[in-house]
């Protein structure tokens, strides 16, 4: 699963990344949580409001800080049905051009 969190390093899209990686973390998640700063990444996705929140391609939630229920609501609710439990990895696009950087997470 890949969780990617849009905007431009703003608190709201901060604690939206930070919600994104304790959810991935509790529930022992396969998953990656990327957070995008670049302001031509944002417009490309045609995000409007940040923060705004995409799991595998689908956005969950655009305008707010994400909440623990949106990614209940959206693991219940996604076709594949299920979780992948694993190991979790997160990644972040810097705006400063040096790319993704890994923070290895917990491997449970």
């Amino acid at each position: 699963m890949r969780i990617e969190v849009y905007g431009p390093g703003c608190t709201k899209c901060n604690q939206s990344a930070d919600a994104a990686r304790a959810f991935v973390e509790k529930h022992s998640l396969d998953a990656e949580v990327v957070k995008v700063t670049e302001l031509d990444a944002i417009v490309a996705r045609g995000v409007l409001r940040t923060p705004a929140t995409f799991i595998d391609g689908n956005k969950i939630v655009g305008g707010r800080v994400l909440r623990e229920k949106d990614l209940e609501d959206w693991l219940t609710k996604r076709p594949q049905g299920g979780v992948t439990h694993h190991a979790t990895r997160t990644h972040e696009c810097r705006s400063d051009g040096r790319g993704l950087r890994e923070t290895p997470g917990l491997v449970h």
